[in-house]
């Protein structure tokens, strides 16, 4: 009976821990053949598995902006680095019809398709490219890319530091403050204590 309770008790517990899931929603450029398709807006998620991995999703992808493919999921993708993780995979996956109406979806129909996935994520941001081999099929390779590869975290930073114009309440200008008292900085008083 104990060995019962204890793997009820593993059981409950493996199933009770929650995936840390994120949504990215930025523009998404796509090529065909390496000629610009245009720009659409897109939300991908992802999720981080038990084991470590990642799974990401690209739901309801829309090929031109026309042409209706599905959801374009990688599971299993393995990272590497701390703050910003960097992750590549090469699979073959199966694309299931978005929401709606399940025929109008192209993907399902295309059988195992190759991709390949790179790029790079942090709690903030995501950058990835996902190239989709349907040369076999369509006779086009699709490129899809979400985000900027810019992963600095540095923006607009001003390095100058500020000259301080010190007057004290004669008004005469002093070049450092050397006792407590108040004094007029960059024309705003100020009561400093040394």
């Amino acid at each position: 009976m104990k060995g019962f309770i204890l793997a009820m008790t593993v059981a409950l517990g493996a199933m009770s821990a929650t995936a840390q899931t994120k949504e990215y929603t930025g523009p998404v450029t796509v090529e065909i053949n390496g000629n610009g398709a245009g720009t659409q807006e897109a939300t991908i998620i992802v999720t981080g598995n038990n084991d470590g991995t990642y799974r990401l999703e690209l739901n309801r992808f829309v090929l031109g902006s026309m042409i209706p493919v599905g959801n374009i999921v990688i599971d299993g993708i393995e990272t590497s680095g701390d703050d910003v993780k960097s992750f590549a995979a090469v699979q073959e996956i199966t694309i299931t019809p978005g929401d709606g109406n399940a025929g109008s979806w192209i993907g399902p129909s295309l059988g195992k398709v190759p991709v390949d996935l790179e790029g790079k994520m942090s709690d903030e941001r995501l950058y990835c490219t996902i190239d989709i081999d349907l040369t076999a099929t369509l006779g086009q390779a699709i490129r899809v890319t979400f985000g900027s590869e810019d992963f600095t975290g540095i923006e607009n930073i001003n390095s100058v530091e500020e000259e301080k114009i010190i007057y004290d309440l004669t008004g005469r200008r002093v070049d450092s403050i050397k006792a407590s008292g108040v004094y007029i900085i960059n024309g705003k008083k100020q009561f400093i204590v040394q």
